[in-house]
């Protein structure tokens, strides 16, 4: 019963992730929340821009099939800029390989953190849906 409550809870609200500089958690470089969605992941990512020294919050959705991402400035709705796209394609000996296209003049260290959750949550997502299968002799 506790494996299904695990689950729930995975499914329905992830915790939200954290990157901090150096060891202590003092000092909180991006902040990540999943927002709810049934068509897609989505995320909102908000960080400090240390250049203009403001803070920004860019949007961060999965394709539900991760097949593609899209990092936006703002809200995609609101037709903002994309700062990054990311794909999935099969590669030799059915290894997924991943294409990321970043904007000019954009953090890409951040794009490709980003870019690495896409791909983890992909393979939890792959491991989630394997079937079991059972030998009957």
């Amino acid at each position: 019963m506790d494996y299904y409550k695990k689950q729930l809870k995975k499914n329905i609200a992830p915790p939200p992730r954290d990157i901090s500089a150096g060891d202590k958690k003092d000092k909180l470089l991006v902040d990540i929340h999943s927002k709810n969605s049934f068509k897609a992941k989505k995320y909102s990512v908000s960080f400090h821009n240390i250049p203009t020294e403001s803070n920004l919050v860019i949007d961060f959705n999965i394709e539900s099939s991760f097949r593609s991402a899209g990092i936006f400035l703002g809200k995609e709705r609101n037709n903002n800029s994309m700062l990054c796209k990311i794909y999935r394609i099969k590669g030799k000996h059915s290894y997924s390989e991943y294409i990321m296209e970043i904007a000019p003049k954009v953090d890409s260290i951040l794009m490709v953190a980003l870019g690495i959750m896409f791909m983890d949550k992909y393979e939890d997502f792959k491991s989630s849906n394997r079937k079991v299968r059972y030998n009957y002799h």
